[in-house]
């Protein structure tokens, strides 16, 4: 009974062995059995039949040895699995991933997966030569659960926001002689790193105790992944380039300015904008070099080019340099762009004729301004040409109706030197004026260059000619040349006066002057005619008047009919006792006189009559309203 026992005991262990050793691994949700290891067309065929699976490379499993080799091996799955999941437990013997070349295992679906899923106590080894990138897009790259997981003497490169670790305290992590790329490891029972480093980030160390969520490593509150490293890390240190104005800096080596490990030699170079040269470095060697030590700033700056400018001594005169209105000592180099004004002064006697300037590298230029601005572009000579001035006759054409004078004395006008300013003076003759200067300046001023013949032009003078009536009312205006004679109007007219002429001769005219139209009054003659009677006449002012002259135009007579014994005075024709005469032309006026006996007195002598006059008329209006004339002739039946 008791051997019974036994086989059976062995035979269950043999069953389970076989059990789990057909377990130890699943890729992709697929259990690596025997078979399927052991299989003509392989893991990764098998692994290209599940839907979401991309595999390539070559994948092997050794049973004897439970151990996964990944030779240059890709794998991404998009299902609802781990990529890779380790099986064996306490129970059961630790297995390996080998890894040779480049290897890739990615979970790139939606669910809670990782690239390996360590089972509960499961323990795993990942080794080898070659390296592993582990990517989640959900969740761990490496979740240790409550597993064991050694990484010795290989890399790893876990991609995923939680890295390597668990979402509960579990689990254990070994790292050994290995470079790993994590951006977490965090929340397990243990933790330990050795025959390595934690290189990154600065200061990050493994976490000792269970507080703040388990074991992990300690990022100290830095930002990045966690960079574990086979090579002791050595200080690194922050080179900060200044790039300066007119040019730019770099470093020969290729390197991260970054994180620059101590002790490296560098060397920088500087590299001038065009017309720019290296004047200073900062922050290291004036050779350009530093051996780093610590943060550092290099730059420099970069000047102008410096260009020698040399004038030649000159002869007959003198030349001043300046610079934004400041000398310039030309025995000291020039920044390159400077301009310079040169400014020539020839001896008395001399003058002017050009700068030579020749630049390096180029044929000589004549310049014949002077100042000159020269911008120093290159490095440059320049020379001065100063020649004796000559002389030139100056002849003066003294013109008709006025003359010309030299203003300065004691100037020979056949022997003039070069540059000299003559002012000539023009006078006109009498009733002239100035006109215009030929051989000189409209002033009348010459800078001698040449020989040269001076003249003037003098022209008449216009005087103003103004002719009015005796109102002064203008009848004409006019501009006459001087000794020349006005033109005048057509004679004027005046009512009651006769044109007599001009009251100035204006046949030739030398002012300005005003012409005035005179008149002579006319006359008439006043005849009286009285018969039977006398008439007498007197002005307005009660003087009498002779009416045997002829009585001048406008004025105003009054008359006074004296009738004759026997007669009586009747009636006037042409004249109005009421306003008088006003004498505007040859006029006869009658007096006319009756007899008394026949005048009408004696007609209507036995009557109430009333006499009036009308219009110089003597009527006679009778009690019935009839009238009657002077004569007894009735004119109207009623009044």
């Amino acid at each position: 009974m008791k051997k019974i026992k036994l086989l059976i005991l062995a035979v269950l262990c043999c069953i389970f062995q076989v059990s789990y050793a057909s377990e130890e691994f699943m890729m992709c949700g697929l259990t690596i059995s025997d078979a399927i290891a052991t299989s003509p067309t392989g893991i990764v065929a098998a692994l290209n039949e599940i839907s979401g699976v991309t595999a390539s490379g070559t994948i092997t499993y050794d049973v004897s040895t439970q151990t996964l080799t990944l030779n240059n091996a890709q794998v991404s799955f998009t299902g609802s699995a781990s990529v890779l999941e380790s099986k064996s437990t306490y129970s059961t013997p630790a297995v390996t991933v080998q890894l040779i070349g480049e290897n890739s295992l990615h979970y790139n679906g939606t669910g809670y997966y990782c690239a390996i899923q360590l089972s509960n106590y499961s323990d795993l080894t990942i080794t080898g030569s070659g390296s592993l990138n582990a990517k989640s897009d959900t969740y761990f790259a490496i979740r240790t659960a409550y597993g064991t997981l050694r990484i010795n003497n290989t890399t790893i490169v876990a991609e995923s926001d939680y890295g390597i670790g668990n979402n509960s305290v579990g689990g254990k992590t070994y790292i050994n002689n290995s470079n790993i790329t994590v951006s977490q490891l965090l929340r397990q029972d243990y933790v330990e790193v050795t025959n390595c480093y934690i290189i990154a980030p600065s200061g990050a160390v493994v976490r000792s105790g269970m507080s703040s969520g388990g074991y992990g490593i300690d990022k100290k509150g830095a930002s990045g992944n966690i960079v574990i490293s086979t090579e002791e890390p050595v200080n690194t240190y922050t080179v900060t380039l200044v790039q300066p104005e007119h040019g730019s800096i770099n470093v020969t080596e290729s390197v991260n300015l970054t994180e620059v490990p101590e002790g490296t030699l560098l060397h920088f170079t500087a590299t001038p904008d065009a017309n720019y040269e290296l004047d200073t470095w900062s922050g290291c060697a004036q050779d350009g070099t530093i051996t780093v030590n610590g943060d550092v700033t290099v730059s420099c700056t970069f000047k102008l080019k410096e260009m020698n400018v040399t004038l030649a001594t000159p002869t007959n005169g003198s030349v001043i340099v300046t610079s934004g209105g400041n000398t310039v000592d030309l025995g000291q180099p020039v920044l390159y762009g400077t301009n310079l004004v040169f400014t020539a002064t020839p001896n008395n006697h001399y003058k002017f004729v050009l700068y030579l300037v020749t630049r390096e590298g180029e044929s000589a230029v004549n310049e014949y301004t002077n100042p000159m601005n020269l911008q120093v572009t290159k490095n440059t000579n320049v020379q001065v040409v100063f020649v004796q001035k000559p002389s030139y006759t100056i002849t003066v054409d003294q013109p008709a109706n006025g003359t010309i004078a030299l203003q300065e004395t004691g100037i020979d006008l056949t022997s003039v030197e070069e540059g000299t300013i003559l002012h000539f003076i023009a006078t006109p003759n009498e009733g002239y004026e100035f006109g215009a200067w030929s051989g000189c300046e409209a002033n009348g001023s010459l800078t001698v260059t040449a020989n040269a013949t001076i003249s003037a032009s003098f022209n008449k003078k216009a005087y103003h000619v103004t002719f009015v009536d005796f109102d002064d009312r203008v009848l004409k205006e006019e501009y006459v040349l001087f000794e020349e004679a006005a033109t005048a109007p057509a004679d004027p007219t005046r009512e009651g006066y006769t044109f007599a002429g001009w009251d100035k001769d204006f046949s030739s005219i030398t002012a300005a002057i005003t012409v005035k139209a005179t008149y002579t009054i006319n006359t008439y003659m006043v005849t009286v005619v009285a018969e039977n009677g006398s008439v007498t006449a007197k002005d307005a002012d009660n003087n009498p008047v002779d009416l045997s002259q002829e009585i001048e135009y406008g004025k105003v007579i009054f008359l006074t009919a004296t009738a004759d014994e026997g007669y009586v005075f009747e009636s006037w024709e042409n004249y109005d006792e009421t306003t008088g005469l006003t004498v505007t032309e040859n006029v006869t006026i009658t007096a006319t006189f009756v007899s008394k006996q026949t005048g009408i007195d004696n007609i209507f002598s036995n009557e109430k009559v009333n006499k009036v006059l009308i219009d110089g008329q003597v009527y006679i209006i009778r009690g019935d309203g009839s009238v009657f004339n002077a004569q007894g002739a009735r004119v109207k039946d009623s009044y």
